[in-house]
């Protein structure tokens, strides 16, 4: 959505705001996690 905003309408505007709530709810989510389960707690590999 936020790719079609930018390329075929060109309507930049509301695809930066697209893009900022995208990364406010990964934020809101990566936040939420951390609250749960802890990031120390993350093993990788």
């Amino acid at each position: 959505m936020i790719a079609m905003h930018m390329m075929q309408t060109l309507n930049w505007s509301m695809a930066a705001a697209l893009a900022a709530l995208l990364l406010g709810g990964v934020l809101i989510l990566y936040w939420v996690y951390d609250r749960l389960v802890g990031i120390d707690n993350l093993k990788l590999g």
